[in-house]
């Protein structure tokens, strides 16, 4: 599989301005093949099971 810079956490885009990668701090564009620094994307719902997993009673 191959992973490209728009399915990167690090990779941020807004509008009216430039996609960029926060690893490095350039502008990049979505469809680029992913560096070393890739990290996957979290899902909406994992990002809101992940702290109710770590919860301590």
């Amino acid at each position: 599989m191959s992973h490209y810079c728009g399915q990167c956490r690090q990779f941020t885009r807004k509008k009216g301005s430039a996609d960029f990668c926060s690893a490095w701090g350039q502008p990049t564009f979505a469809k680029k093949q992913a560096c070393g620094y890739f990290m996957p994307m979290i899902s909406k719902i994992e990002q809101v099971k992940l702290p109710l997993k770590y919860e301590i009673d």
